[in-house]
This record gives structure tokens, C-alpha cells and sequence, in this order.
């Protein structure tokens, strides 16, 4: 009787054995797996600075985030997308930064989460990451969180607001500098901008080549840049490029001008300048620049005519200045005006000023 009373209980204590090791690995099984998540996402970030996602490793990183790391995703277009690439390329500059600063690693001691970067490209196989977040635009910067990933599980959607995105234009500077701030917002960081190797070896290599060019020229350029009409030319120069906008143009792509379709499908420009204070079109720029580059050079010259002999000629080419800078200045501050209807800068009085004879009080009248 007693031997088989001892073998009951050696049964029983197996059993519960049995039982909580059974228990004991289904509550530790959740927490490997988060880990290797984090593990899979600290190799891939050592590979590229930027990882390329597809939708299944975006269901996985992105909408599975357990909370042990942040993700900066940028949604892009890819190749077909000039303004996508520039904005991709100075991001890489963001993410070797936050890459040499260990931050994809763990970061315990200070109680922040690793910071890993990706891009997911538009196509058939990822649009889903694309509708559940209603974006119809891109480039698309957002940080992703667990809130994220929380969000998706209770209502099959991810809705970034105004803090954790930025929804990107033709119009925003996408230089590293200031892509690294926005980045710095999201992710509560102060780290300051630290270029590759290879972008840091393009410049100093094309700084020597301007200094060797101009140590070899340097007798030359003395002589050159006395003259007068050199100093001119190389002011317009730098005049039309500056309030052209050219480099901001060339940088971002921008469309010269917005175009659209006839009725007959034919291309037509369907707006020369925006409407707006803060943006522009390139074209608009340059036909600004070179509005206000002429019409100011109608006064060099008329300050030049100091030097003819009085008569007709002289008398014609100055009402003729006069008539031309005129409508010069008349055509840039119309401009001026539709891109800032607030004001009412102008050469004539308003329309509902009283006129009158000067003899007669009219009260305001011009």
C-alpha cells in the first residue's frame, strides 16, 4: 500500500512539474521573440544605413513593434521620384549620424529606445503600407512606435499626426542639416549632423581643386578682377541666381512652371506663378530676377547719359528709359501683388479716392 501511495506522489509531483515548465516557457516564448526582432533590425541596420522594407518585413518591424525600438520610416516613390532620391540621399546622412552615434543599439542607461531607419518604396506588393495610412503623397517621413503597431491591432489602420510625421514638398529643404532637427524632434534627441566619409572626401577634394585653380591663376585674376565691368557682370551673375532662386530650384527639382492638359491633350502651362509668398515655381523665379535685373539696369544706364551731348537723341533715349522702367517696375510689382494680394503697393491712387480740380477740397482726395 505504502509503495504505491510514493509512486502517486512521485506521479503527481511530475505532473506539476510538467505543467509550470509548460507555463514557464508559453510566458518567456513572447519575450524571445520581441528580442529577435530587435536583433534581426541591429543586423540589418549594420549592412545600410537605410533598410529597404517590403510589406511583409513592414508587417513584421512596423505593425508587430513590441515596443523595444523606433523606426524612422521614410515612404517613398523610388526611382521615378527625382525629388524622393535627393530627399533619400541626404537622410542617409542622418542615419550614418544616428548609426555613429550607437543609437540602434540598446539603450538601457538612458532609457531610450534604439533608433533604426528604413524606407518602404510604393509599388503593387506595398501600396497596403501606403493605404492604411491614407498617403497619396511622397516623400513621407514618420517615426513608428508601438502606438503604431497598437493602432493597427485595434482598428487596421496607422494614422501618424503632426509630431511624428512630415509630409514633404518640392518646396521643403531637404539638406541633412535641417532634415536631422526634424529627425531630432521626433526621436527627443540633440545629436548634431555628421557627414560620411564620402560626401566629407567630395568636398575637400573639390575645395584643393578650386584653390589649386585659382593659385595658377592668380596673376591673371588680379589684373581681371579690377575691372569695372567685370565687377557688373559678376554681381548680375550672382544678382539673377540669388532672387532666381536657382540653386533652391536646381537642388529640388522644381517644375519650371505648373502644366496640365487641353481639352485635345496637349501640354499647356496652366499656371506661371503661384499664388502663394512662401512658394514659387523655378520659371517664375527667373523671369523675376531678370525683370528686376533689367529694369535697374535702365537706371545705370540713365545715369550714364550724363556724358552725351545735349539734343533730340539724348532726349529721346531718356523718356525712352523713362518709359521702359516705367513699365519695368510696373510689371514686378504687379507680380508682387498676386503672390501678396495683403498689400497695394502701386503707382496710381486707389480706385475709391475721390478726384477732383485741386481748387476744390475733396476731402481725400489726389
Amino acid at each position: 500500500k505504502y509503495p504505491n501511495m510514493a509512486k502517486r506522489g512521485y506521479m503527481r509531483i511530475i505532473a506539476l512539474t510538467i505543467a509550470f515548465t509548460a507555463i514557464f516557457f508559453s510566458l518567456i516564448k513572447p519575450v524571445q521573440a520581441k528580442g529577435k526582432r530587435l536583433k534581426e533590425l541591429q543586423a540589418m541596420q549594420e549592412s545600410s544605413y537605410i533598410m529597404n522594407f517590403n510589406w511583409r518585413e513592414f508587417k513584421r518591424y512596423v505593425l508587430q513593434n513590441s515596443g523595444e525600438y523606433q523606426i524612422i520610416l521614410d515612404y517613398t516613390i523610388g526611382e521615378n521620384c527625382d525629388h524622393c532620391e535627393v530627399f533619400e540621399s541626404e537622410l542617409s546622412e542622418v542615419a550614418y549620424t544616428y548609426h555613429s552615434a550607437g543609437m540602434h543599439l540598446d539603450q538601457d542607461l538612458d532609457s531610450k529606445l534604439p533608433i533604426f531607419f528604413a524606407k518602404i518604396e510604393f509599388n503593387q506588393n506595398n501600396r497596403e503600407a501606403f493605404l492604411i495610412s491614407e498617403f497619396n503623397s511622397a516623400p513621407i517621413l514618420a517615426i513608428a512606435t508601438k502606438k503604431e503597431a497598437d493602432q493597427y491591432k485595434e482598428e487596421k489602420k496607422v494614422i501618424y499626426d503632426g509630431k511624428t510625421s512630415w509630409v514633404m514638398s518640392a518646396q521643403d529643404v531637404t539638406e541633412a542639416g535641417v532634415l536631422i532637427e526634424h529627425v531630432n524632434r521626433m526621436t527627443g534627441n540633440k545629436l548634431p549632423i555628421r557627414y560620411t566619409m564620402l560626401r566629407t572626401a567630395k568636398g575637400t577634394i573639390l575645395i584643393l581643386i578650386a584653390l589649386g585653380i585659382l593659385f595658377f591663376l592668380k596673376d591673371k585674376l588680379a589684373s581681371l578682377i579690377q575691372n569695372r565691368i567685370v565687377w557688373f557682370i559678376g554681381s548680375a551673375v550672382v544678382y539673377l541666381q540669388c532672387v532666381g532662386g536657382v540653386a533652391f530650384s536646381l537642388i529640388h527639382s522644381m517644375p519650371t512652371f505648373r502644366y496640365g492638359q487641353d481639352e485635345s491633350g496637349n501640354l499647356i502651362v496652366e499656371e506661371f506663378f503661384q499664388r502663394n509668398g512662401r512658394g514659387q515655381y523655378a520659371g517664375e523665379g527667373y523671369i523675376c530676377s531678370f525683370l528686376m535685373f533689367v529694369t535697374a539696369s535702365l537706371l545705370v544706364v540713365y545715369t550714364r547719359l550724363n556724358k552725351m551731348e545735349d539734343g533730340m537723341k539724348k532726349e529721346i533715349i531718356c523718356l525712352l528709359l523713362a518709359i521702359l522702367g516705367f513699365i519695368g517696375f510696373t510689371v514686378v510689382n504687379e507680380i508682387f501683388l498676386l503672390k501678396s494680394p495683403m498689400f497695394s503697393s502701386g503707382f496710381y491712387p486707389p480706385n475709391h479716392y475721390m478726384r477732383g480740380p485741386y481748387s476744390v477740397d475733396q476731402g481725400t482726395n489726389i
